[in-house]
């Protein structure tokens, strides 16, 4: 393991008490499962946010933005399988619904029903934005809602674009409260 996924990992059990546990039980996942998820997860974030194409978006660079995409998704969705695999909002989920199953994957990103091109570098535009003429010639190039629930690494890089655009912080509502958290715990526990 690389010493941000550890990093990264460290914070997602750390902030997984036993409610938050017996939520992953719920979706049938022991503590060992759990724990393998938040690997996969971080190796994903990893694999993105340091990949060269992607510029940085924060002053405290690369490692920074993958951990605090990391604490997104943990205050968006604490982890959970059943949101990655795209199955809240379905009828039978007592965990939750997804925003009434408008947002998908561990960030609760809303791509429309038609998806969005993320742009190479830079953010991302919903293709219901456009005129008709642009989504008929780029509807082939949009993430949706089934690429995010189908591999964690596009949710990833679709999260950090929408990240990217919004100069910082995304379109999350926990934004505020996720950076509070996540400036605590880097300086709180310093990565090196």
């Amino acid at each position: 393991m690389t010493p941000i996924v550890s990093y990264m990992v460290a914070f997602w059990i750390a902030h997984s008490p036993a409610p938050v546990m017996a939520m992953h039980a719920k979706n049938g996942e022991s503590p060992d499962d759990v724990r393998a998820r938040f690997e996969l997860e971080a190796d994903a974030l990893e694999q993105v946010v340091f990949d060269p194409a992607e510029p940085a978006v924060s002053s405290r660079g690369k490692a920074y933005d993958a951990f605090f995409l990391g604490v997104i998704a943990w205050e968006e969705t604490n982890m959970r399988a059943d949101v990655e695999r795209g199955d809240c909002g379905k009828p039978g989920n007592p965990l939750g619904d997804c925003d009434s199953g408008n947002a998908s994957g561990l960030w609760q990103l809303h791509l429309g029903r038609s998806g969005a091109v993320l742009e190479p570098g830079g953010g991302f535009t919903l293709l219901r934005t456009m005129p008709p003429a642009w989504q008929a010639a780029h509807a082939g190039q949009a993430v949706t809602h089934l690429d995010v629930v189908a591999s964690r690494t596009v949710s990833v890089r679709a999260a950090l674009h929408f990240y990217r655009q919004a100069g910082g912080c995304g379109p999350w509502s926990t934004c505020r409260w996720a950076n509070a958290i996540a400036r605590g715990w880097w300086a709180s526990h310093p990565f090196h």
